[in-house]
């Protein structure tokens, strides 16, 4: 990895007033007159999660001058929400049984109810939303919501497809994961009062962090601990997502090896994901996430330096070295 990459503070200790109150927040959302919605929401949310893309949002508003600490909390919490309601519905969706190390909601609420609190998460985060009065943000949420939607949907279609793509599965990841981060990093811009140009790069930051992200988390699928990751391994592998390292792999792999890696079932995860590091899958794969963590930074040049940016510059950091 290359030095610009390295981290250079600690971004969470730097944001941790307005972490804490983005944290009252979420949980304030989550209560409902209906005893079953505030336990399940308040469930799925104590699980914690890494709770970047309202650290991203803080960042990039301090980045921009924005020095309060009540709207960047109460958008960070919002977008957390929506983040945490599309975990509810694929937890439905893919028939998970584990999400962040916990029982996934699904699990003893139904996937009825639990399809339900996902839009529910949504409705409050939106509520949220709606509290700055402006239109740009609104419109912009719903946007990247209807985004996250159809990727999903592109995903199902997809699913099992050995004629699957690379431009598919960048499809898939830019409108499920990354445009969620853009928004984020544009929100906090928009917080700051930037100019339409500063808005737009850290729109593009927040693209290229994402897609950082979604590909080392496809890694992680396939090669991290259960235990650290919260939910099974190698889960997409087994619901027939074929992620980065295996799209790489069936392409370079040759003979029987790229007839095992095609002819997949249960009894053949260990054995296809020993054949996606043969292909040189997964190093592939943290090439790319590092090529596109670099853009992401160089989406940064030209903002005024100072503590918030370093912030930013050290999450990108953190999120191509993560292990979990």
């Amino acid at each position: 990895m290359s030095e610009t990459l390295q981290p250079a503070l600690d971004p969470h200790a730097f944001a941790q007033s307005e972490l804490e109150l983005a944290e009252k927040m979420i949980f304030e959302a989550c209560h409902s007159q209906v005893a079953a919605v505030s336990v399940g929401a308040a469930h799925v949310m104590r699980a914690g999660g890494k709770r970047l893309r309202p650290l991203v949002l803080i960042l990039a508003a301090k980045a921009c001058g924005y020095g309060g600490a009540e709207r960047s909390a109460r958008l960070g919490a919002a977008v957390e929400l929506i983040h945490t309601a599309t975990l509810v519905h694929d937890d439905v969706v893919d028939e998970s049984d584990t999400r962040r190390g916990q029982d996934a909601v699904n699990t003893f609420f139904g996937n009825e109810a639990s399809v339900l609190m996902g839009d529910y998460l949504v409705c409050r985060a939106l509520r949220m939303i709606a509290e700055e009065s402006d239109l740009e943000l609104m419109r912009s949420i719903c946007d990247v919501i209807v985004s996250m939607c159809e990727a999903e949907v592109l995903q199902i279609t997809y699913r099992g497809d050995l004629e699957n793509t690379f431009d598919n599965y960048f499809r898939v990841i830019r409108n499920k994961t990354a445009c969620l981060f853009s928004f984020t990093a544009r929100a906090g811009a928009h917080l700051g009062h930037a100019s339409a140009a500063v808005r737009e790069r850290l729109a593009l930051f927040g693209l290229n962090l994402g897609t950082a992200f979604q590909i080392v988390d496809d890694i992680l699928d396939l090669t991290g601990i259960e235990e650290e990751l919260g939910k099974p391994t190698a889960a997409d592998l087994r619901e027939g997502k074929f992620t980065f390292p295996v799209l790489h792999a069936i392409r370079h792999a040759e003979g029987r090896d790229r007839e095992s890696l095609l002819q997949l079932s249960d009894a053949q995860v260990d054995e296809v994901i020993d054949l996606v590091r043969t292909a040189g899958g997964f190093q592939a794969a943290y090439d790319c996430a590092s090529e596109y963590a670099e853009r992401a930074l160089d989406a940064l040049s030209g903002l005024s330096d100072g503590p918030a940016l370093q912030g930013l510059r050290s999450v990108t950091a953190r999120v191509v070295e993560r292990r979990y």
